[in-house]
């Protein structure tokens, strides 16, 4: 009788132990499915707000939302449908896997086609997003090695100082774009020759451009208060501007935008250099990456980045105007998608990126993308401009 109540007692006891067990994987389980969920959404949201895996790629939100919302199918589909524990507990398992499977899967499938995010904005540009709300997308990568460091004291564009900061360039034969670049827009290389021009040493101040809306009743960027820039502001670039108001303003100061050529040929000159002032990054030369302040700074701050024209903050700081719409340099019908995923931005070229690019992306003489010259929900707050004139023969 006492061996059989000890028997009764060692049974109950490995009964209590495997329910407790049994317990304790149901709650992993589920604390696993529900953690699976909130950490796919919560991915997801950081994802999308701070640009890590770049918005111009939505499949990969997409597909961390489809794990979000399986994980949740899951769960659901047990609460409502499991009679026994062993049932409940398949289910949380397949939920779990499901909303952490779904995610990893279409990352790993994007990092295989080579899609790598960037931190900041485009207008990153990704970022790698030239400005606010459009992400450019496109693969870090070093300064290639075919790139040699070219002598400084070459001379690449013969110039003279002009009335008004404005700066006289020579014109000539020179290399456009990069054919080392990630970033098809820029290839292939071409030889371009460029005519004489001026153009201006600084980007459009907010001082300046606060005199053109006074003289014309031109609407002011947002954020100005009857037609003034802010207080303090007037040295800094002007930003929040669209192409047409680069335009106008060009027009009433008797000037123009720089095409895309002048742009690029006033930044690098003849001798192909990757950045104004040579092929190695340097820094405090530009307000970009390392030596970023982390927002637009009065203009001509980074007198060690003047570019073989003289011209100053040709990189970093803020994005500027051309007036040349985006076509590609090998003369083929753009395609709706870079060969990265991202998706094609049309519109006028900007140059030169802004105080959120980087060295091995944005911030170089050579990268170009597209923006809408005009939009209502189009944020401008990182794009200048810089004017041009043809120089009299």
């Amino acid at each position: 009788m006492a061996k059989k109540r000890e028997l009764d007692a060692t049974v109950v006891l490995l009964l209590v132990a495997a329910a407790v067990v049994a317990a304790a994987i149901a709650l992993v389980a589920f604390a696993l499915a529900y953690l699976g969920v909130f950490l796919i959404i919560a991915l997801d949201f950081f994802a999308f707000a701070f640009n890590l895996v770049g918005v111009s790629n939505p499949a990969i939100g997409w597909m961390l939302v489809g794990g979000g919302f399986g994980g949740l199918f899951g769960l659901a589909a047990g609460l409502r449908k499991a009679k026994r524990r062993s049932d409940l507990l398949l289910v949380y398992g397949a939920a779990a896997a499901l909303a952490l499977a779904l995610p990893l899967v279409s990352y790993a499938s994007y990092a295989r086609a080579g899609v790598s995010g960037r931190p900041g904005s485009l207008a990153s540009g990704g970022g790698a997003t030239p400005t606010p709300g459009v992400a450019i997308n496109v693969r870090a990568s070093p300064t290639p090695a075919s790139h040699t460091p070219t002598p400084a004291a070459t001379p690449a564009v013969t110039t003279l100082a002009a009335d008004d900061d404005m700066l006289y360039v020579a014109g000539g034969p020179f290399t456009m774009g990069d054919n080392d670049s990630p970033n098809e827009l820029e290839r292939p290389e071409r030889t371009i020759f460029v005519e004489p021009f001026y153009i201006d040493k600084y980007e459009v101040t907010c001082g300046k451009y606060e005199a053109f809306v006074a003289a014309t009743g031109h609407r002011a960027p947002p954020g100005w208060i009857e037609g003034r820039c802010p207080a303090g502001s007037k040295s800094l670039p002007v930003a929040g501007v669209d192409w047409y108001d680069a335009s106008e303003y060009a027009r009433w100061a008797g000037k123009r935008l720089p095409t895309e050529a002048e742009w690029e040929f006033a930044a690098r000159g003849a001798d192909r250099r990757r950045y104004p002032w040579g092929d190695a990054w340097k820094d405090g030369a530009a307000n970009a990456d390392t030596t970023s302040a982390g927002r637009p700074v009065a203009v001509g701050s980074y007198h060690e980045g003047a570019a073989p024209s003289r011209a100053l903050d040709m990189v970093g700081n803020v994005w500027e105007w051309t007036a040349d719409d985006l076509t590609s340099y090998s003369n083929a019908q753009l395609p709706e998608r870079l060969s990265n995923g991202s998706a094609l931005v049309r519109g006028k070229v900007i140059r030169g990126g802004s105080w959120q690019s980087r060295r091995d992306t944005s911030a170089t003489t050579t990268f170009r993308v597209g923006y809408p010259p005009r939009g209502a929900n189009i944020r401008y707050d990182a794009t200048g401009f810089r004017c041009a004139k043809s120089a009299s023969k």
